[in-house]
């Protein structure tokens, strides 16, 4: 499933629904499972009115609680600080789990990708492993206010190395494996 990889990666994902992380966590071998931070972006969890503000603090508690999950800030100088907590996390043999896309994207297609999934690997030198998920947008979508059963697709595919220092072209790479998944 994961190609042979041993140590940590970056589980890179197309985002459909707030339930794709718990949709790929549920899809991965156990002895992975444990050792996955997921990641997303602050504006996110960022709010307008005083009960939106509760209810998106509420959402961000818990995505720290249940996931381990991290935020990644925009702009450069609070990027570093994120940058340092995942070098520590892959340090302690955690993988990452991130959606390039930056923002859920439409059934039909994937975003066009952001460039930290290469930025990440190639600095960090860890493999990629692509991960297409599809379905978790029927089930439930920002639209919906209540969850929907149906059959959902979780597909790894062969994890990429990057060897260069070119993050747009890893980016482009990733996206392209993603991509590909989906024939």
């Amino acid at each position: 499933m994961l190609g042979g990889v041993n140590g940590p990666v970056i589980l890179a994902a197309n985002h459909q629904s707030d339930l794709d992380t718990a949709v790929l966590l549920a899809a991965l071998p156990r002895s992975w499972r444990y050792r996955v931070a997921p990641t997303a972006c602050d504006a996110c969890f960022a709010s307008n009115g005083p009960i939106t503000r509760v209810l998106k603090h509420l959402h961000y508690s818990l995505f720290l609680l249940f996931y381990n999950g991290l935020t990644l800030p925009r702009g450069i100088a609070p990027l570093r600080q994120a940058f340092r907590h995942m070098s520590w996390l892959v340090g302690k043999k955690w993988s990452i789990l991130i959606y390039p896309e930056g923002e859920k994207a439409t059934p039909e297609g994937l975003l066009p990708f952001e460039a930290g999934v290469g930025m990440i690997a190639t600095r960090l030198q860890l493999p990629v492993v692509p991960v297409l998920i599809d379905g978790t947008h029927r089930i439930w979508n920002r639209s919906s206010r209540m969850i929907r059963p149906g059959p959902v697709l979780v597909r790894f595919g062969a994890p990429l190395w990057f060897q260069e220092e070119d993050y747009r072209a890893a980016t482009q790479q990733v996206e392209q494996a993603i991509h590909a998944l989906k024939a």
